[in-house]
């Protein structure tokens, strides 16, 4: 698995996780104002995976090729967020560039932007003095591991 797909992954984890919680308020809504509460849960949980599933292909094809634009055709604000978020971090890692986190607005993807390219880098140059950098305590340890010489 190549570094981009690893940053996909990890990314990708919190991006499903917002467009859960976010979801599609006005169809759900109807659906519950439907009748059966089975009818209901079925559908509900039928078109949330759609929606996720639409979301998912949108955010891959932005990151695969590289297009900001992409992004654009998610329908909310969150989610546009997350998939500019995962598309500079992928494109920060593989350049190796912290500055281009730079780019992304919410705090907590900004930082997780930022130790993805400390950690590759002390990974690729073995320098595990590096992860001692790392905002998210959590990772120091797993990167130090893998920076060994």
């Amino acid at each position: 698995m190549n570094k981009k797909n690893i940053v996909i992954a990890s990314v990708a984890v919190l991006f499903v996780a917002v467009l859960i919680a976010v979801g599609n308020k006005n169809s759900l809504q109807r659906l519950k104002n439907s009748g059966d509460q089975n009818d209901f849960k079925k559908s509900a949980n039928q078109e949330t995976l759609q929606s996720i599933e639409d979301m998912d292909k949108i955010m891959r094809e932005a990151v695969s090729t590289g297009d900001k634009t992409k992004c654009d055709q998610l329908t909310t604000s969150i989610t546009k967020e997350n998939c500019l978020a995962v598309l500079l971090t992928g494109q920060a890692t593989e350049a190796k560039d912290v500055k281009i986190c730079g780019q992304i607005k919410p705090d907590i993807q900004r930082t997780v932007c930022k130790d993805q390219v400390v950690f590759v880098i002390a990974k690729d140059d073995k320098n595990p003095e590096l992860c001692d950098t790392l905002i998210q305590e959590i990772r120091i340890k797993p990167c130090k591991e893998a920076a060994q010489p």
